[in-house]
């Protein structure tokens, strides 16, 4: 998250905003579940009194005695550039090797975390295979935007109340993908896989 202003304002706001959207229609309140949010910012935010610490829980409590109202509402934030300034250390917490590996840290730092925490390591070898395959990149990005055009033209459906053109509207959304696709060249085989649209109905719509 980046530094815009109202941090704290803004982060309630998405707090309140997601658990409120989990009280479904004639649920009783019993049925709310604990809602934890878990905030990573690339500025510093808080002034703590241990200069060393970058990862804050905060919880709502009564002020004298420091009761808790609830445990429903539980926010941790991450400062990265806190952590980013920290001295290298002989062995880090599994939380500080997952915020080492967010700041995007290079070279020996790198090299000890992912020794350290094998999930690092399993996401850094990812990232690296897919940001060096042009091609599995092209496909991710082209399978992400039929399933929001797909997703939008559903949703458009049901709120128009259309449910009889339904399919009609499904197999327009996959038939403007199939086009996206053939105007980048894409395969017909290619295409029906990722749409389930036949060659011969792609074929049509050059």
């Amino acid at each position: 998250m980046g530094d815009e202003g109202n941090i704290e304002r803004r982060i309630l706001f998405y707090w309140s905003k997601g658990y409120t959207e989990e009280l479904k229609e004639a649920q009783d309140y019993a049925t709310l579940p604990r809602m934890i949010n878990i905030v990573i910012v690339d500025f510093d935010v808080f002034e703590w009194d241990d200069t060393s610490k970058f990862h804050g829980v905060f919880r709502v409590s009564e002020r004298d005695e420091g009761i808790l109202f609830s445990d429903a509402l539980e926010i941790h934030t991450l400062e990265l550039p806190k952590l980013k300034r920290q001295p290298p250390k002989a062995e880090w917490s599994p939380l500080e090797c997952w915020g080492l590996y967010l700041n995007n840290m290079e070279g020996e730092i790198m090299e000890r975390i992912a020794e350290q925490e094998p999930m690092v390591r399993r996401a850094m070898t990812v990232e690296d295979i897919f940001m060096k395959n042009e091609e599995e990149r092209r496909l991710y990005e082209l399978r992400e935007k039929g399933r929001r055009d797909y997703n939008n033209a559903i949703l458009t459906s049901e709120r128009r109340g259309e449910l009889r053109g339904e399919l009609r509207g499904e197999l327009k959304s996959k038939q403007e993908i199939a086009r996206s696709m053939l105007a980048d060249a894409m395969s017909p085989a290619l295409i029906s896989k990722f749409t389930g649209l036949t060659i011969e109905e792609i074929e049509t719509l050059r």
